[in-house]
């Protein structure tokens, strides 16, 4: 069975059960063409971001512009707020963590400073063409795993004695004491490579911040997000 590929495009043009792109849209022309091959009478989805998902047959598609006809439109309220806090980390890391947390359901993004984090990602975060980049892997996430809506990411770098103050946190502890959340937290942090100083351990404790540690492995920064994800979604879904 032909695979049923889903776009965001949130600045389409709806005009009596149509939807057209336009030049505007010369990227996902270009894609549809060139990559993915599609032709008149393809069946693609439309997604707007604002928990709209339309059902769509290709009328037409050219360099300039593509016309879908709406066969059928779904709507899916905005979901339960999942934060993941991260560490400055190596680019490459945060970008596969976003591309598998997004996948799993995160819809929020945020970053912290840390004694153990690596300073020179301050720079990077703040690039545009790196901005641009991430939001791109989480909107390509959203797709595949046929999300209504893409995640949001914060590059504001907020200080870890600040990010520990949020309300509804948990921290996935590395060997630590495993106190999970007796409420449903809407946020998770993860340390960082070489985890948390001592400073920042005392902090958490003496926080009384709700953790989730496994105290018989080391894991990976990128495997613990991913993990803190899956558990944050999981508490979630079921709270």
């Amino acid at each position: 069975m032909k695979t049923i590929h889903s776009f965001f495009i949130q600045d389409s043009l709806l005009h009596n059960n149509t939807i057209s792109l336009t030049s505007e849209h010369q990227d996902t022309l270009n894609q549809w063409i060139k990559v993915l091959r599609f032709r008149v009478g393809d069946t693609i989805n439309i997604l707007d971001n604002s928990g709209e998902k339309y059902y769509c047959i290709l009328r037409s598609l050219d360099r300039k512009q593509a016309l879908l006809d709406i066969q059928q439109q779904e709507s899916m309220a905005t979901p339960a707020p999942r934060t993941l806090w991260l560490p400055l980390i190596p680019l490459k890391k945060i970008e596969l963590i976003i591309k598998m947390s997004t996948e799993i359901g995160i819809t929020h993004f945020r970053f912290f400073s840390s004694d153990h984090g690596q300073d020179t990602m301050h720079a990077v975060l703040s690039s545009p063409t790196k901005q641009y980049r991430l939001h791109e892997i989480a909107k390509e996430a959203a797709e595949q795993s046929e999300k209504f809506f893409l995640p949001t990411i914060d590059f504001t770098v907020t200080p870890f004695d600040h990010a520990v103050e949020q309300q509804d946190l948990a921290i996935m502890f590395e060997r630590g004491e495993d106190q999970r959340p007796s409420t449903s937290p809407t946020s998770i942090l993860i340390g960082p490579e070489g985890g948390f100083s001592d400073a920042e351990r005392e902090l958490i404790l003496t926080s009384n911040l709700p953790t989730i540690s496994y105290p018989h492995t080391i894991l990976r920064v990128e495997t613990a997000a991913v993990m803190a994800a899956g558990e944050l979604c999981i508490i979630r879904s079921i709270s």
